[in-house]
Protein backbone atom coordinates (compact mmCIF):
# COMPACT_ATOMS: atom_id res chain seq x y z
CA UNK A 1 0.00 0.00 0.00
CA UNK A 2 1.24 3.46 -0.90
CA UNK A 3 0.93 6.38 1.45
CA UNK A 4 -1.08 9.43 0.51
CA UNK A 5 1.07 12.33 -0.71
CA UNK A 6 0.60 15.74 0.86
CA UNK A 7 1.50 18.06 -2.01
CA UNK A 8 0.97 21.82 -1.76
CA UNK A 9 0.40 24.05 -4.81
CA UNK A 10 -0.59 27.71 -4.82
CA UNK A 11 -4.22 28.10 -5.78
CA UNK A 12 -5.03 24.39 -5.32
CA UNK A 13 -6.96 22.72 -2.51
CA UNK A 14 -7.11 19.04 -1.62
CA UNK A 15 -10.52 17.48 -2.17
CA UNK A 16 -11.93 14.07 -1.34
CA UNK A 17 -12.98 11.48 -3.88
CA UNK A 18 -16.69 12.04 -3.15
CA UNK A 19 -16.52 15.75 -4.11
CA UNK A 20 -16.59 15.19 -7.89
CA UNK A 21 -18.02 12.88 -10.53
CA UNK A 22 -16.11 10.03 -12.13
CA UNK A 23 -16.41 11.78 -15.49
CA UNK A 24 -14.53 14.80 -14.11
CA UNK A 25 -11.63 12.60 -13.00
CA UNK A 26 -11.40 10.34 -16.05
CA UNK A 27 -8.29 11.19 -18.09
CA UNK A 28 -6.75 13.48 -15.46
CA UNK A 29 -2.96 13.24 -15.40
CA UNK A 30 -1.45 11.60 -12.32
CA UNK A 31 1.81 12.98 -10.94
CA UNK A 32 4.44 11.37 -8.75
CA UNK A 33 6.26 12.95 -5.80
CA UNK A 34 8.71 14.67 -8.16
CA UNK A 35 5.78 16.36 -10.01
CA UNK A 36 6.42 14.18 -13.10
CA UNK A 37 3.61 12.60 -15.14
CA UNK A 38 3.22 8.94 -14.11
CA UNK A 39 -0.04 8.06 -15.90
CA UNK A 40 -3.70 8.94 -16.27
CA UNK A 41 -6.86 8.17 -14.36
CA UNK A 42 -8.87 5.53 -16.21
CA UNK A 43 -12.02 5.18 -14.13
CA UNK A 44 -13.37 4.34 -10.72
CA UNK A 45 -14.42 1.08 -9.09
CA UNK A 46 -17.35 1.40 -6.71
CA UNK A 47 -17.77 -0.61 -3.52
CA UNK A 48 -20.26 -3.50 -3.43
CA UNK A 49 -22.97 -1.19 -2.07
CA UNK A 50 -22.35 1.26 -4.97
CA UNK A 51 -22.18 4.09 -2.40
CA UNK A 52 -18.45 4.78 -2.20
CA UNK A 53 -15.35 4.65 -4.40
CA UNK A 54 -13.33 1.53 -3.62
CA UNK A 55 -10.49 2.00 -6.14
CA UNK A 56 -9.21 4.59 -8.60
CA UNK A 57 -7.85 3.05 -11.81
CA UNK A 58 -4.72 4.36 -13.53
CA UNK A 59 -3.18 3.64 -16.93
CA UNK A 60 0.59 3.66 -16.57
CA UNK A 61 2.77 3.81 -19.68
CA UNK A 62 1.66 2.79 -23.14
CA UNK A 63 0.55 5.09 -25.92
CA UNK A 64 -3.08 6.15 -26.32
CA UNK A 65 -4.07 3.34 -23.96
CA UNK A 66 -2.27 0.65 -25.97
CA UNK A 67 0.24 -1.31 -23.93
CA UNK A 68 -0.68 0.52 -20.73
CA UNK A 69 -0.28 -1.19 -17.38
CA UNK A 70 -3.47 -0.68 -15.36
CA UNK A 71 -3.24 -0.37 -11.57
CA UNK A 72 -5.91 0.22 -8.93
CA UNK A 73 -5.21 2.39 -5.88
CA UNK A 74 -7.45 3.14 -2.94
CA UNK A 75 -8.63 6.72 -2.33
CA UNK A 76 -6.39 6.71 0.77
CA UNK A 77 -3.33 6.29 -1.50
CA UNK A 78 -4.18 9.26 -3.72
CA UNK A 79 -4.29 13.04 -3.27
CA UNK A 80 -6.73 14.89 -5.51
CA UNK A 81 -6.39 18.65 -5.86
CA UNK A 82 -8.67 21.21 -7.51
CA UNK A 83 -7.67 24.69 -8.56
CA UNK A 84 -9.90 26.95 -6.44
CA UNK A 85 -13.52 26.17 -7.28
CA UNK A 86 -12.72 25.46 -10.92
CA UNK A 87 -12.56 22.25 -12.89
CA UNK A 88 -8.76 21.98 -13.15
CA UNK A 89 -7.86 18.76 -11.30
CA UNK A 90 -4.49 17.24 -10.43
CA UNK A 91 -3.95 13.76 -8.99
CA UNK A 92 -0.87 12.78 -6.99
CA UNK A 93 0.48 9.39 -5.96
CA UNK A 94 3.52 8.65 -3.81
CA UNK A 95 5.24 6.53 -6.46
CA UNK A 96 7.28 6.95 -9.61
CA UNK A 97 6.17 5.60 -12.97
CA UNK A 98 8.47 2.58 -12.62
CA UNK A 99 7.20 1.88 -9.09
CA UNK A 100 3.60 1.93 -10.38
CA UNK A 101 4.52 -0.37 -13.28
CA UNK A 102 5.84 -2.83 -10.66
CA UNK A 103 2.41 -2.89 -8.93
CA UNK A 104 0.13 -5.85 -9.70
CA UNK A 105 -1.91 -5.24 -12.85
CA UNK A 106 -5.62 -4.64 -12.29
CA UNK A 107 -7.85 -7.06 -14.20
CA UNK A 108 -11.47 -6.12 -14.72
Amino acid sequence: MLRRPMMVHDGYITIEVDEFSGDELDGVVAYGPDDKDVGKVDGLVLSADKETVDRILFDIGGFLGIGAHKVALTPAEVQIMRQGNGSNLRVYVDATKSELEAQPEYKE
